[in-house]
């Protein structure tokens, strides 16, 4: 039977026009337009505020602008020196120099690096979402399990630390490590100053094990070496550990995808996470283990009630298929729940890592950025940068730097993750 073509210019005369399809979505775009123009006034118009404000060396001086319309008169005068108004200094148009000081550590600051804080905030935000997922899947599949007494008390009581104000938490972390008076000395014996300590835990590990073997020397010169390794190299070590831990768990998945084989390739990946976790606390003090804690005890609650809620939707049915085609439970796991869990998840973990990568509360409540701004992350920079030296044309450009740090991180992660995929199992 012959298929008649249609022409190119009947198909497209049958299509209906921009103006018709508009007029159609009537009233879908007038339920809209409120809300796009409320958007527009409360987040597009302070973020073109912030990019010209970075192009610009913005100061205390700059902050007195007579209202909405001192504020365009400022705007045009940066621009324009001869518009400017006495009563109304404006800024200097200066170009991407607040860039170029930020990038190559040109500001007039103690203790700052950009790409140190970069490579700390990195590693503080992915180190934090592996805990969270990892205890927050584990206890959602406890707490689904049958028979179990007390489900919705156990469900309430985790959830506390995911309620309580970041705030209260911040501090109650910050007494609770206190030198003199902390929970944890007073509960361990120790005298560790946990929120000021310059010397790194793994060198004091080196220490007390070289004087107990009568090997002091050894293990200070193994200090030394792993002293003398410079940031930049350090970090790529780090980075490397992790990378062939990811390459090797999906090559041997791949090749063999065996049900013990997987959980060898668990443990392996478990153990080599430990070792990557030192190789990265070399470099870091007591306070950053201090706020790691106290991070993992505030996040893992929120993946817990998001897995609870995926698992929940599972029917009962796929699992007693699996079992009868003589699945074992971890290939269960694996081939049913895993599937089925990352719809949830997925959205979850991308929120967890915006959450992590601008956890301002817990780090400057908990230890500050101490010592020696050693646990600062890039947001709580930006922070001091308007509140304590009041750079505010700087902390523009490094308030949108981070934002395009994060957007990137973002979608990496959803191209990686598939995050906008359907999932089929």
């Amino acid at each position: 039977m012959a298929v008649q073509a249609i022409p190119r210019a009947q198909r497209r005369a049958a299509q209906p026009s921009f103006w018709q399809r508009l007029w159609d979505a009537r009233l879908a775009y007038l339920y809209i337009f409120p809300a796009g123009v409320i958007m527009f006034i409360i987040t597009f118009l302070p973020i073109l505020f912030q990019v010209w404000m970075s192009l610009t060396d913005y100061g205390v001086k700059n902050l007195k602008t007579g209202g909405l319309g001192g504020l365009l008169a400022m705007v045009v005068a940066s621009f324009s020196p001869e518009a400017s108004r006495p009563d109304i200094p404006a800024p200097s148009f200066i170009g991407l120099q607040n860039f170029y000081q930020i990038l190559t550590n040109r500001l007039a600051l103690s203790e700052y690096d950009f790409w140190r804080m970069l490579g700390f905030n990195l590693v503080w935000t992915f180190i934090n979402v592996f805990f969270h997922v990892v205890l927050g899947v584990a206890f959602a599949m406890l707490l689904n399990t049958k028979g179990l007494f007390g489900k919705r008390f156990y469900r309430a009581f985790y959830i506390i630390p995911w309620a309580l104000p970041a705030l209260i938490s911040g501090m109650v972390w910050h007494n609770m490590y206190d030198k003199d008076y902390g929970a944890v000395n007073l509960l361990t014996k120790w005298k560790v100053d946990w929120l000021n300590e310059t010397v790194e835990p793994v060198r004091r590990l080196l220490q007390l094990l070289g004087e107990r073997l009568g090997m002091k020397s050894a293990f200070q010169a193994l200090a030394g070496r792993l002293d003398s390794l410079s940031s930049l190299i350090y970090y790529l070590i780090a980075f490397g550990v992790v990378g062939l831990i990811v390459l090797l768990f999906f090559l041997l998945r791949k090749y063999d995808p065996g049900a013990g084989t997987r959980a060898i390739v668990l443990i392996v990946a478990i153990l080599l996470g430990v070792v990557a976790l030192l190789l990265i606390g070399w470099k870091m003090p007591y306070s950053f283990y201090a706020v790691l804690i106290a991070n993992i005890w505030l996040g893992w609650p929120f993946m817990m009630t998001v897995a609870t809620g995926a698992l929940q939707g599972i029917p009962e049915e796929l699992y007693e298929a699996a079992r009868i085609d003589g699945a074992s439970a971890w290939q269960v796991f694996w081939q049913v729940t895993v599937p089925l869990l990352r719809p949830a998840m997925i959205p979850a973990i991308m929120i967890g890592m915006m959450m992590t990568f601008n956890q301002f509360n817990v780090i400057y409540f908990v230890t500050g950025g101490n010592p020696l701004h050693r646990t600062e992350i890039l947001v709580t920079q930006a922070f001091r940068l308007v509140n304590e030296q009041r750079m505010y044309g700087v902390a523009a450009a490094f308030s949108f730097i981070v934002f395009v740090i994060l957007a990137a991180l973002t979608m990496v992660t959803n191209r990686v993750s598939r995050a906008t995929e359907s999932y089929a199992v």
